[in-house]
């Protein structure tokens, strides 16, 4: 597949840096959602 480690390594590299990408969306969307739940739940408190 690769011809030498440091093709692997810089192919390595190049997909963990794109896949973060995805990653951080992902967890913005999961913690607004969380945020969004528990502001709901918790209306009547204040």
């Amino acid at each position: 597949m690769y011809r030498n480690p440091e093709q692997a390594y810089h192919w390595n590299a190049h997909i963990t840096k794109e896949l973060l990408v995805d990653i951080e969306h992902f967890e913005i969307l999961l913690r607004n959602a969380a945020d969004r739940a528990l502001r709901q739940d918790n209306e009547g408190y204040s």
